[in-house]
This record gives C-alpha cells, structure tokens and sequence, in this order.
C-alpha cells in the first residue's frame, strides 16, 4: 500500500476509507465555529432565503424565541451583515448581500448542499461508473456533528473488470470529501445481488438517501 493511502476496513462487505484529518466540517450545521447558536441560527435563516423577513418569522425559521431574534438581528444590522427594511409598522429584515461577508455566510449556510453537489460530479467523471450511487447516515438527515463520516452507499454495476480502477475511484473520492470538508468517507459497497441480502440498511438508505447517480432510489427497489 502506497504511504500515506487510506486503510481499508472490511466488515460484512462494508468499506470504510478513514482520512486523517484535522478540521472537519459539521455538516449539520458548518457555521458551528462562528459564534453562539443563536446567531448562528439567525445567520443561516438569512443566508438560504435572501427574501425580507419580519423578525417574528426569521424566528420562527431559526428556531429561537422572537425577542432573542430580535436582539441578533439589531446587532448583525448595527454590523451591516443584515438590513432593515422600513414597511410600515412591521420590520423586516434580509442579508445584506453587499456585505463582503454575505458570500461566506450563504457559503456556509449551503455548504452541505454543495458536497453533495461535488460527490455527484466526481462519480459522473469515473470510467467504471456504480449502477446507483446514494449518500446516507447522519451527512443526508444533517443531524451529524464534526466528528460525522460522509456515508455513501455504492452499487457496483455487476462484476467490476479492472477491480484496481474501481479501487482507485473509490480512493479518489475519498481523498477529495477529506479536501472538501476534512470529514471521513465511510464507503457501504454492494454487489447488485447482495441488496436483497442487506434488507435494514436498504430500508435506511430508502427513507433518508440522497442520490448521487440518476435513479439510485429506484436500483434499491425489491
């Protein structure tokens, strides 16, 4: 095994690529570093509806009592991150997308969004492409933490004929989810007639999956 290359774990045809790394993403929530969670809160429920909204309802959308919303709200105009919007009577509030900080807070509020749009675009690239490629577990319910593996489930499309290929891609996307957001790749590989076999996990990945390769719901159907 070449220095430095991911160790490959096997348990019941489950294949897990562990990365060392020093600072992963927390999927659930990527602006877990910046600031107490009620700002954060505010931020994210600014940054993925650009829309002005009142501070009853930016509130309502971030989880926190309407007086504490309020009070973030005040201070993040103060700093020009948001602007109020005179309507009347009502205040309404929404990013302030000039701010030079706008991009990164819509970065991180979207992070999640644009992992998955990175593992679709490397598994389209690969010349042995899986016949249904889906990620689950705690990256697509957004429940994780740091600490978090990026799960995906790959169904090989029949018997692989250039298994080194295969185990190249695999690695591949393993070191560059490590690039893009420092977390584990924890890699489920299964043969098309193993599926049947693999009835819980199956049913896990039906309810909460995420496709990454057109269709992949619908290659785990009995």
């Amino acid at each position: 095994m070449p220095v430095g290359a991911p160790e490959l774990y096997s348990v019941n045809r489950t294949y897990a690529r562990f990365i060392v790394h020093n600072r992963p993403v927390d999927l659930s929530d990527p602006t877990a570093a910046f600031g107490p969670s009620r700002d954060r809160a505010i931020l994210r429920a600014l940054a993925v509806d650009l829309q002005p909204r009142s501070g009853r309802r930016l509130a309502a959308d971030a989880g926190v009592a309407h007086s504490t919303a309020l009070r973030v709200l005040d201070r993040l105009v103060r700093e020009g991150v948001a602007i109020e919007l005179d309507a009347g009577r009502a205040r309404l509030f929404s990013l302030n997308p000039d701010h030079v900080l706008a991009p990164c807070v819509i970065a991180l509020a979207t992070a999640r969004d644009l992992l998955i749009e990175r593992l679709r675009a490397e598994i389209a690239t690969w010349s042995l492409p899986p016949a249904a490629a889906l990620m689950f577990g705690s990256a697509a319910r957004g429940d994780g933490d740091a600490e978090s593996d990026v799960d995906v489930l790959l169904i090989r499309s029949g018997a692989v004929a250039d298994r080194d290929e295969w185990g190249r891609q695999v690695d591949g996307l393993a070191e560059r989810v490590r690039a893009w957001s420092g977390n584990h790749l924890g890699v489920v590989e299964l043969e098309p007639d193993s599926v049947p076999a693999e009835a819980a996990l199956i049913a896990a990945v039906r309810a909460e999956g995420i496709e990454l390769t057109d269709g992949a719901l619908r290659a785990l159907r009995p």
